[in-house]
């Protein structure tokens, strides 16, 4: 679980100064006031000037994620840790800037670079697996039911 901590967070209705984004598996669970993060949990304070928009920003970019993101790769963007897929989607999907992902994770710029390749690297794995059990799902598929296909003809 990663615990996003700003200066304020909009919801699309209220702004609220001090709250706490809950994030588990790339997904926003919940938005609480600023208190102990869990025991499990990484904490990423964004500072005092940074404004979170997870009613105006999250709700679409997940409906705009599901529907572009093939289940392959969706499922393998679930397979790798979460710091690696956290550093992708805010490098890739809100295009921030080694500095400011940097800033975000609370490391600095030659480690953010660092998990960023790692989780390339990751993802790379990931996706070559997915289809390689895909691949041997179809091949099993075919096998089964080829024959009884062929011979329906």
């Amino acid at each position: 679980m990663l615990v996003l901590r700003a200066g304020a967070l909009f919801d699309g209705e209220v702004r609220r100064s001090g709250a706490d984004l809950l994030v588990e598996g790339g997904r926003v669970v919940a938005v609480e006031d600023s208190a102990p993060a869990p025991a499990d949990a990484e904490l990423v304070d964004l500072g005092p000037g940074v404004t979170l928009l997870p009613g105006l920003v999250d709700a679409h970019q997940h409906l705009v994620m599901d529907a572009r993101l093939s289940g392959e790769l969706q499922r393998a963007l679930e397979k790798i840790p979460e710091r690696q897929r956290t550093a992708l989607l805010l490098a890739e999907l809100h295009d921030l800037t080694g500095l400011e992902l940097a800033a975000a994770m609370g490391v600095s710029h030659v480690a953010a670079r660092a998990i960023l390749t790692r989780a390339r690297e990751s993802l790379r794995r990931a996706l070559a697996a997915e289809q390689d059990a895909e691949r041997a799902a179809e091949i099993e598929r075919d096998s089964h039911y080829g024959p009884q296909a062929r011979s329906q003809r």
